[in-house]
């Protein structure tokens, strides 16, 4: 080999370390590439879920504030349209509370007799739904009320079939609405009326009979009296269970006729009317073992004069003030001739004989004995 061709070799790099030298280079412009390239599509996919929940928050705020055309959902009630009717009913049942009284008023003067109707199916939606306090609720129960005495014979049965179903949210609504008016009864918190009774053989009885009480502080009312018509479910599901769901006390000294008694008694039936005297004792008797002398104490109410004496579910009643009790009817006659705060003294035998002094309460919280008594 000449020089010349040795020198040549010397100045040309030898081919593998050039296939190195490119690798590397390769390799190091790919990884910077790489990272660049994966900041941006992080930085890119923050950025979309940023913009995405912008979109979703505007969206809910544009829910609350876009709402259905009133007159046109008013419209599509009344359309031929079978799909079009029906997105319209669904559409009223998911609106608020608020906008309940608002739709039914256009409904009733603009929408035609097959709008109303179907609106019946709206408000059956609601009306088992609602808070029981609430003023939508009062105004959807209103409408059913009203509509339940229309004189289109399908409006009218549409109505009472929605209140004859959900019978027991109309009785709440009612003991509501009694309430309001100061009408004597007990217990006045409606959700204690269809409560299990969880209490023991010793304890006292549950709140979830009704007692209504007319003394002298009744007013009748044509109200009162509309609203005691609603509780008439009360009787028929009494037959159903034991003991009877509702009473109604006619305590000496009220005002109103033997007529209007009896018209309380074609509502809830000859069982449920009590004629009593002011006092309260607060026991039902136990007649299933057919015993003779005494009284035997089936149940207690709560915060009556017994109960607040320590009489117990089982105790026996023997005598009232020394006289010997011969049964049920005895006692309750007995002591219709003694007024709110009398004392009594009762002779108990329940395994072993006990005289328990007794002040007697009225039928309810603040009553107090009629005028002259």
């Amino acid at each position: 080999m000449t020089n010349t061709a040795q020198d040549h070799r010397r100045c040309v790099p030898f081919p593998s370390m050039q296939r190195l030298k490119f690798v590397f280079v390769f390799f190091v412009a790919t990884s910077i590439g790489s990272i660049q390239f994966g900041s941006s599509l992080a930085q890119s996919d923050e950025k979309a879920k940023s913009d995405q929940t912008e979109v979703n928050v505007k969206d809910e705020s544009q829910s609350n504030v876009v709402l259905p055309d009133p007159r046109q959902l008013v419209s599509d009630l009344s359309s031929e349209q079978f799909s079009t009717r029906q997105q319209a009913i669904t559409t009223l049942r998911e609106c608020p509370p608020g906008q309940l009284e608002q739709f039914g008023r256009l409904i009733e003067s603009e929408g035609s007799v097959e709008a109303q109707r179907r609106w019946i199916d709206v408000l059956e939606g609601h009306y088992g739904a609602l808070e029981l306090h609430s003023d939508a609720l009062s105004y959807v129960s209103e409408c059913l009320e009203r509509d339940a005495k229309s004189e289109t014979w399908f409006i009218a049965e549409a109505a009472t079939k929605v209140l004859d179903k959900h019978w027991k949210q109309r009785v709440k609504l009612t003991v509501v609405e009694l309430s309001r008016l100061n009408f004597p009864m007990d217990p006045k918190d409606p959700d204690k009326l269809f409560e299990p009774d969880e209490d023991g053989f010793d304890g006292p009885a549950s709140a979830n009979h009704l007692k209504l009480i007319i003394d002298h502080s009744y007013e009748d009312k044509p109200e009162v009296t509309e609203l005691l018509r609603r509780l008439a479910p009360l009787r028929s599901a009494m037959f159903l269970r034991s003991p009877q769901l509702v009473s109604v006390f006619i305590v000496d000294g009220h005002p109103i006729s033997e007529e209007r008694i009896a018209e309380f008694s074609g509502i809830f039936g000859d069982i449920a009317i009590q004629r009593r005297g002011p006092v309260c004792l607060g026991i039902s008797p136990n007649n299933q073992f057919g015993e003779t002398g005494g009284v035997l104490v089936g149940s207690v109410a709560k915060g009556k004069s017994a109960h607040l004496a320590g009489i117990k579910q089982g105790d026996r009643i023997l005598d009232l003030d020394g006289v010997p009790v011969d049964d049920f009817d005895d006692m309750v006659k007995r002591l219709r001739s003694y007024k709110i705060g009398d004392k009594v003294t009762m002779k108990v035998y329940s395994r072993t004989f006990r005289e328990v002094d007794v002040t007697l309460t009225g039928w309810y919280e603040g009553a107090t004995n009629a005028p002259g008594e």
